[in-house]
């Protein structure tokens, strides 16, 4: 029987916990901290206080390949304050973990009279109509078609799968032909300034061959002096 009664849990904030790797050993954690409204009037009653506890579902589905995952209850009877927290390694109790696919995350809270144990303390019958009573359900989202619920806080300090570094290797790849162009542009430099010089050296070795041919010319103008001469001699 749900009994509308005025407390209320309501979650503020979520933290998820574990990794996205099968290579490591930390456990998918879900911890759930919460507001408690209203429940004042409930614990001043002594005796009815100690049957009270605060009520956390965890359901976990698939709606892509229409899976739903069994879910789990945990109970906190510590109400000492107005806040509360409830924990869950969802690899123990359901056989999950981050890796598992699913879209959607809802946790429902709520306050509820413990009545099966009240009827075991004082060795009485209670109603089917009065079995569990509970306040009213708060529904939350957590994770909804995927998406972390942006209206809380949540504190995702999921360790994230590290991608290959094939990345790393193409730059490597990259860097290697980057100095091999270096080294052939440097070879390329070296064999064009030796080309250069080269022809420098041809280019002087014309002109210095050019520059000889004055000489050449004054060497034939003396032999024509001289030939003039022995020619005049001839004739005195």
């Amino acid at each position: 029987m749900a009994c509308k009664l005025q407390p209320k849990i309501i979650p503020y904030r979520i933290i998820l916990e574990g990794s996205f790797s099968a290579t490591t050993s930390l456990a998918p954690i879900l911890t759930i901290e919460a507001d408690i409204n209203n429940l004042t009037t409930l614990l001043s009653d002594e005796e009815l206080s100690k049957y009270i506890r605060a009520i956390c579902d965890i359901s976990i589905s698939d709606t892509t390949n229409m899976r739903v995952y069994p879910a789990a209850q945990l109970k906190n009877a510590d109400l000492s304050s107005n806040i509360i927290s409830f924990d869950i390694n969802l690899l123990e109790e359901l056989s999950f973990d981050w890796r598992v696919p699913h879209t959607d995350i809802l946790c429902e809270t709520y306050i509820m009279v413990d009545t099966a144990q009240m009827s075991e303390d004082y060795s009485i019958e209670i109603s089917d109509d009065y079995k569990d009573m509970k306040g009213e359900v708060e529904k939350t989202y957590i994770i909804q078609d995927s998406e972390i619920n942006s209206d809380l806080i949540i504190m995702d300090i999921r360790e994230v799968v590290e991608a290959p570094e094939e990345i790393n290797t193409d730059q490597e790849v990259g860097s290697n032909l980057t100095q091999q162009g270096v080294q052939k542009d440097t070879v390329a430099e070296s064999v064009n300034k030796t080309q250069s010089v080269g022809v420098n050296m041809t280019q002087q070795g014309v002109q210095t061959t050019t520059a000889s041919k004055p000489v050449d010319k004054t060497q034939a103008v003396g032999t024509n002096m001289t030939e003039q001469g022995v020619k005049r001699v001839y004739s005195i």
